[in-house]
């Protein structure tokens, strides 16, 4: 599977990279980071036929409901193409995603959505061609929750793709973790993993996690 650079907006991946869950500290930060957006705001507003200010907007929404709409809102700004796919589908999906995800990730943050939002405009059918069941399984070895869950995804859907599953399964349970499977990929596996990444993190601008990879993911 190609992961390749796709053109998001960067404000729109931002605000999916922010936590909005009200008891978080920086709550209040993500909120009015929002309501800064007017862009984003004049393509809902076109979109949806909406003239309510921007705020009243957003509360009589909330931030689950007003991110799907939003999304939809831009990406068929951005992709015309994206008239032809079935993004009512994409959400009911996601939403029994999210659920069986809940337990590993922690509270406010959209980077689940993210992550799959990114597979859906690259045009990767993500319920299909993402191998969830067994990231799933991964998932339930994580002894914490974690923040940053796009880019264990992308990380599991390489590593699934380069080596048989008992393979991938027995370095979790064995403790030797992600950099056993690095380790021992082959030269074109390991060009195409980097590039993967590097694809994933110029799509969202974000190159924290490379500066936090030893930490969190390994």
């Amino acid at each position: 599977m190609k992961l390749e650079y796709i053109e998001l907006p960067d404000n729109l991946t931002q605000l999916l990279k922010m936590n909005f869950w009200p008891g978080h500290p920086s709550y209040r930060k993500s909120v009015n980071y929002i309501l800064e957006q007017n862009d984003l705001f004049y393509t809902y507003k076109n979109f949806w036929n909406s003239s309510l200010p921007n705020n009243e907007l957003f509360a009589s929404l909330g931030w689950p409901l007003f991110r799907e709409k939003l999304t939809l809102s831009v990406i068929k700004r951005i992709n015309q193409n994206v008239e032809n796919v079935d993004y009512d589908n994409f959400i009911s999906e996601y939403d029994i995603l999210e659920k069986r995800f809940d337990d590993f990730i922690t509270s406010g943050h959209s980077r689940l959505f993210l992550v799959n939002l990114y597979f859906f405009v690259l045009e990767i059918d993500p319920f299909e061609n993402i191998p969830y069941k067994k990231i799933n399984h991964l998932f339930e070895k994580l002894s914490k929750k974690v923040t940053r869950v796009d880019w264990l995804i992308i990380m599991c859907v390489k590593f699934i793709e380069y080596y048989d599953f008992e393979v991938v399964i027995s370095s979790v349970d064995e403790s030797r973790g992600f950099d056993f499977l690095l380790e021992n990929l082959e030269q074109a596996q390991l060009q195409d993993f980097n590039n993967s990444l590097l694809s994933y993190a110029t799509s969202i601008n974000d190159s924290s996690f490379f500066e936090n990879i030893k930490k969190d993911y390994v």
